[in-house]
């Protein structure tokens, strides 16, 4: 999923141009929200996201929420559109959904 890079709060460690400065975040099931955790993808590579977007990877679903395998790709990518959530993001925005690659066999 890319953001706008303005959608981003004012982080620790984020320089000029760049509001992801890190690796990525992991979130605790006990949240509520069915993402295992983002990978900050434009942080670590720069260059893969869209002019003016950050880039996200999201881990969703796995073993332990195996009825993801039957929702819509509409309803996965609003799910994972919630990982970002409220520690990172100024407002819920809209993202641009960049690609979607199911496995139906998770792992743990």
């Amino acid at each position: 999923m890319a953001y706008k890079k303005e959608w981003f709060k004012d982080l620790p460690n984020a320089k000029e141009g760049r509001p992801l400065n890190g690796f990525g975040h992991l979130l605790p099931r006990k949240m509520g929200i069915r993402s295992l955790g983002t990978i900050w993808s434009s942080s670590l590579f720069p260059g893969r996201a869209p002019e003016g977007y950050e880039l996200l990877l999201t881990y969703i679903g796995g073993a332990r929420d195996r009825g993801i395998k039957d929702m819509s790709v509409e309803d996965i990518v609003k799910q994972a559109n919630l990982s970002p959530g409220p520690s990172l993001s100024r407002s819920r925005s809209p993202s641009l959904s960049l690609s979607l690659s199911p496995y139906p066999n998770p792992k743990p």
